[in-house]
């Protein structure tokens, strides 16, 4: 079995039984977890890889000063040093896969960090607020898998066994990920589609295929003109054909499929 290294995203100020807890299962799993505290101020769970300090020190300040800050300030300032820390890692080749686990407001932090990491890469959010409307916004573009908890965030079967089967799906996923063979991909290409203009999006798409490149259709709701925008930046896409602009039609008339001004 190929032995992984999966990150867990926790508060442990909050939910540091739940982080040993999901620790442990990615331990029985196979994986090595490594865990970064992304608590708002400083308390006495001294267990974590990276702690609470180190996590502020990275976004320019001393843990204590987090204290003072607004709840909502604080949480910037956590998520933006832990992108730091977590995706340094990543690109060192260090990490396989990301765990996190929390509350609304853990979730905000972690799933920030997650989102800076690349698609494909293993991303699973554990929390009750993933059976909530709100999910739009915490995986925004990106391809975090949230994983509902059914009760809050404390330790009983019932969230035992939803964080240890996240815990389970998170070392599989780091696994095939560290064993996927990227040497002969091809150039991949992006065309924005929607029902309306799904039969040239087809005709298009036959065309390139022939050609001998691989196509992804962006859906023109909002979320998927980002990810094209996202996936475009990074590189990744050889190509876009950008033939369906009706999120630009939304935005300028207030309409629900925007992807936003930018």
């Amino acid at each position: 079995m190929d032995r992984v290294c999966v990150a867990v995203l926790a508060t442990l100020d909050s939910k540091h039984e739940a982080a040993r807890f999901v620790c442990a299962a990615l331990t029985a799993a196979g994986a090595t977890p490594w865990l970064v505290d992304l608590s708002l101020r400083p308390h006495e769970h001294d267990f974590a890889d990276v702690n609470g300090g180190a996590v502020a020190e990275s976004a320019g300040l001393a843990w204590a000063e987090l204290g003072r800050l607004t709840r909502a300030d604080a949480a910037k300032a956590t998520a933006k040093g832990g992108t730091e820390i977590v995706c340094a890692k990543f690109a060192r080749g260090e990490i396989d896969g990301v765990l996190g686990v929390g509350g609304a407001n853990g979730s905000t932090i972690a799933c920030a960090i997650m989102r800076a990491l690349p698609l494909s890469f293993p991303k699973i959010m554990v929390t009750p607020v993933a059976a909530t409307g709100a999910v739009q916004w915490y995986v925004a573009e990106s391809d975090i898998a949230m994983y509902p908890t059914i009760g809050d965030i404390s330790l009983n079967r019932i969230t035992r066994a939803a964080m240890a089967n996240a815990a389970h799906a998170a070392a599989g996923m780091a696994r095939a990920w560290k064993r996927q063979d990227t040497a002969a991909r091809v150039p991949l290409l992006g065309v924005s589609s929607f029902g309306n203009t799904q039969p040239a999006v087809d005709r298009i798409t036959a065309r390139l295929e022939t050609e001998g490149f691989e196509v992804i259709h962006f859906h023109a709701s909002g979320p998927g003109g980002r990810a094209l925008e996202s996936l475009a930046a990074s590189g990744e896409l050889a190509g876009v054909i950008d033939l369906t602009t009706s999120e630009l039609t939304d935005f300028v008339t207030g309409g629900v499929y925007s992807a936003g001004e930018t």
